[in-house]
């Protein structure tokens, strides 16, 4: 016997249009800065970010600073998103299965995005932007929020995560810049692109489960 799923919270009409708004500034954004990094207008700033971030670099930081930026990786977001997943699949097996798809959805977009828009990092690596370590990670955490509260839990619980998730986005998209792995254009790219790319998920992911 298939247990039935818990109801989900409705977006309302003005939840509806802020998304909306957020995915059209994001996307603005995200197209912006890569133009911006194409024609190399910020080039200066960005170096000044980078000469201040590798100045700040010491042997007791490397090893947390590169602990800290795993954590937007798909080898740890993949299976903790699969295990949070397993969690709500109790709930409601859809809502499940959808956050799985939107969260592969986000890793090919940010990787697609690599590809198109070809840019070197400080590194000298290319593929650089826009950080997919920040754009993962900024999915991650606002999928989380959205299925807190879709849910209904409990206020603090919502708290928490926001205070905590926004916390783990700065310190991973710092983590890049510490790491010489991005430019702070890249890191604006991710968080920009994340949540237009999140954004777009919840608008989706209510049309498809809760409005029919």
């Amino acid at each position: 016997m298939t247990r039935p799923s818990a109801p989900l919270r409705s977006l309302t009409a003005a939840q509806r249009r802020r998304l909306l708004a957020l995915t059209l500034g994001g996307v603005a954004a995200f197209f912006a800065l890569a133009l911006l990094a194409q024609l190399r207008v910020l080039v200066d700033a960005e170096w000044e970010v980078q000469s201040l971030a590798q100045a700040l670099r010491t042997r007791a930081l490397e090893l947390p600073m590169r602990a800290v930026s795993s954590l937007g990786t798909g080898w740890v977001l993949g299976p903790v998103a699969a295990a949070a997943c397993l969690v709500v699949r109790v709930r409601h097996a859809g809502l499940a299965l959808a956050v799985i798809a939107a969260g592969a959805g986000a890793m090919a977009a940010a990787n697609l995005a690599k590809v198109l828009v070809i840019r070197q990092r400080p590194n000298t690596v290319l593929w650089a932007y826009p950080s997919a370590h920040t754009f993962g990670i900024v999915v991650f955490v606002s999928l989380l929020l959205y299925v807190l509260w879709a849910l209904d839990a409990p206020p603090r619980w919502r708290r928490l995560t926001l205070l905590g998730g926004a916390a783990l986005v700065l310190a991973v998209g710092a983590s890049r810049l510490y790491l010489n792995a991005h430019w702070i254009g890249d890191v604006l790219g991710g968080l920009a692109g994340g949540l237009a790319f999140a954004a777009v998920g919840v608008l989706l992911i209510d049309r498809r489960l809760v409005t029919g």
